[in-house]
């Protein structure tokens, strides 16, 4: 009788993890990926090259094609790039976006983890306008 007590209550605590969408259980390996602090540390690098490569970028094409909303007046650039333009402002722009890059892909862990955790809600909500959406296309062609 212990025996299949034990066992029904193991089994209780496998169940939700066996229920799991496939959706959720993918939400779930990417939180845990984006959780893990050397994931994080090859995002934020890869976003950091990403961010010097746009940062690079000169402005003057821009430029010129907003020109017409600004009464067709010439906008000069002189060849500045985003990095000049961002750092005019805020001299400390570039290492705060840097600085910012690990705690957006963590932000996407938790983001991602949050979303597991919802999913059987999301999934049953769906589930019930895919229905109603059913019932009311039944409807129209009824009325046909």
């Amino acid at each position: 009788m212990r025996l299949f007590l034990l066992s029904a209550a193991a089994l209780s605590l496998a169940t939700p993890a066996l229920a799991a969408s496939p959706a959720q259980r993918e939400l779930e390996r990417a939180s845990a990926r984006l959780s893990d602090p050397v994931t994080q540390d090859a995002m934020a690098g890869a976003f950091g090259g990403l961010l010097g490569a746009l940062l690079d970028m000169r402005v003057d094409g821009i430029a010129k094609a907003l020109e017409p909303m600004n009464g067709g007046k010439p906008i000069h650039m002189k060849g500045r790039t985003i990095r000049e333009i961002a750092m005019r402002d805020d001299p400390n722009f570039e290492r705060k976006a840097e600085n910012g890059a690990r705690a957006m892909v963590g932000g996407m862990g938790a983001m991602a983890a949050a979303l597991a955790q919802a999913m059987p809600q999301l999934e049953d909500a769906m589930a019930k306008a895919e229905d109603a959406m059913d019932r009311v296309h039944t409807r129209d062609e009824t009325r046909d």
